[in-house]
């Protein structure tokens, strides 16, 4: 078994590149073929340290994101717009439209949604972020969707 953890998103470090693996020595030793050791900057470690000190840390950004997606949500749904359901930071929207077109519409506006998928071409992927960002998104969202009229109303 291997486990691994990244410290991106709920332990706020995105872009720290931080993250662990837990496993058996000889697990561990065949992984190190395809990166080797990788040093990790002091101040990252200590961040990492710090954050796993912080026994409340985690069920805080659990709810914090939990309100700012779920309202993210239901505004949404009130423009009309299909959602799924959700417990991670992310979930998917129907455009009932190529999802490209929306997604370059909102990079217009410098918001960024994610990558288009083959398997459902008119959804956007939506990472939960910070209610101002969430509140960008959503006057953004708002804009392309009344010039576009891509509701379901």
């Amino acid at each position: 078994m291997l486990v691994l953890r990244t410290f991106s998103k709920l332990y706020g470090m995105a872009g720290a590149r931080l993250g662990l693996a837990i496993g058996h020595p000889q697990l561990l030793a065949r992984l190190e073929r395809f990166g080797g050791h990788n040093v990790v900057p002091s101040p990252t470690a200590h961040a990492g340290l710090e954050s796993l000190r912080d026994d409340d840390l985690v069920p805080r950004r659990k709810q914090q994101n939990a309100e700012v997606r779920e309202r993210t949500i239901a505004w949404l749904r009130q423009q009309g717009f299909r959602c799924t359901a959700s417990q991670s930071n992310c979930f998917m929207v129907d455009m009932r439209r190529p999802a490209e077109l929306v997604i370059a519409e909102l990079e217009k506006q410098r918001v960024h949604v994610g990558r288009p998928w083959a398997s459902w071409p008119n959804w956007v992927r939506v990472t939960v972020g910070s209610e101002e960002e969430m509140q960008a998104f959503r006057s953004a969202f708002a804009s392309v969707s009344r010039r576009h009229q891509v509701a379901m109303r």
